[in-house]
């Protein structure tokens, strides 16, 4: 059973299991920031984040948040724990009948064997795996580059370099200041 959730915070040991669990651990859940974005903020955005309760009989086997933006016929996932195929299953066949037509983007652990699974059973388009970093101590750096934040100047050098075929189009991260910090290395004048 699917029931729409007004707050994930009751649900925080399930969370907390699933997302310890190396297998299973959401990328979108790395930080203390990503959980109070991803997670417990999205009751505050009723409009666009749907949290989803999957549960057998009593117990949750699956939550899931979902940035859901209907008159962009788009959705993200922004939390996916579960470790039961049931929960997957039932989270993707609502989406594919509720949700008829929308472009979905799924960012989720590689571990994730059984969302792997089933993704590639629905014949879904596979990027090329992207790995986070994550700074834990002071970098030697020496390079010919230097490093900024974007500013307009380089609008243009940034777009032609963003890929074309996907959601996050270029102009939709430089206008998301929200969710995106762009990073560019630059070497005389040229990102």
């Amino acid at each position: 059973m699917i029931k729409r959730l007004d707050s994930a915070r009751e649900h925080l040991d399930f969370i907390n299991k699933i997302n310890s669990d190396p297998k299973f651990s959401d990328p979108m859940l790395c930080t203390d920031e990503q959980i109070k974005c991803n997670l417990l903020d999205a009751e505050n955005k009723k409009n666009t984040n749907y949290i989803f309760g999957i549960f057998e009989e009593q117990e949750l086997i699956g939550l899931f948040v979902f940035l859901i933006l209907k008159d962009e016929n788009y959705i993200e996932m922004l939390v996916g724990l579960s470790k039961n195929p049931k929960a997957y299953n039932d989270i993707l066949a609502f989406l594919k009948t509720k949700y008829k037509g929308y472009n979905i983007d799924f960012v989720y652990n590689p571990n994730n064997y059984i969302l792997h699974k089933i993704l590639k059973n629905e014949k879904a388009k596979f990027e090329v795996e992207q790995q986070k970093m994550v700074l834990k101590n002071e970098v030697v750096h020496s390079s010919n580059c230097h490093v900024e934040l974007y500013s307009p100047k380089y609008r243009e050098q940034y777009i032609a370099m963003h890929s074309k075929d996907v959601y996050w189009t270029a102009d939709k991260v430089i206008e998301a200041t929200d969710k995106f910090r762009i990073i560019l290395a630059i070497e005389k004048e040229d990102v």
